[in-house]
């Protein structure tokens, strides 16, 4: 049975976590979007929302303001999924200027799609290898 790997590529501006005023987006892809055109409304801006909405929640938690959704960042996150979907990789984009945060899964089901509560679960698991208020030696996410 053949393995599809799936992607999604998250920025923040600016890259500071605590940041009191931020954007953000999330977006997801998979070989099937390589092929077919960006649309103005589709599966990705409602995998954005509900990307944003759980952020949102994990962000109050501990007292840190909401982020915005940034229709330019979602684009700059949407081209550089594609790059690495194709380049079946995943690997932080060169030089970056935003915070990013990567995610990727294989699944043997055709149709099955990535949800957005998995990326930020993830995500949100890794806060265990940060030192918060301190210059990071080595990232271990």
């Amino acid at each position: 049975m053949p393995v599809k790997k799936w992607g999604c590529v998250a920025y923040m501006n600016p890259p500071d976590f605590h940041s009191k005023s931020s954007e953000s987006n999330y977006s997801s892809d998979s070989e099937r979007d390589l092929k077919s055109p960006i649309n103005s409304y589709s599966e990705d801006d409602e995998f954005a929302k509900e990307g944003l909405r759980i952020h949102n929640e994990l962000r109050r938690k501990h007292g840190t303001p909401e982020l915005k959704l940034s229709p330019a960042l979602c684009e700059y996150a949407k081209q550089w999924a594609k790059i690495l979907s194709r380049e079946e990789s995943i690997r932080h984009r060169p030089n970056g200027k935003y915070g990013e945060n990567l995610f990727s899964i294989l699944s043997s089901n055709t149709n099955w799609k990535v949800i957005a509560q998995e990326a930020c679960d993830t995500w949100y698991k890794e806060m265990k290898d940060h030192v918060f208020g301190a210059e990071p030696k080595h990232l271990k996410s």
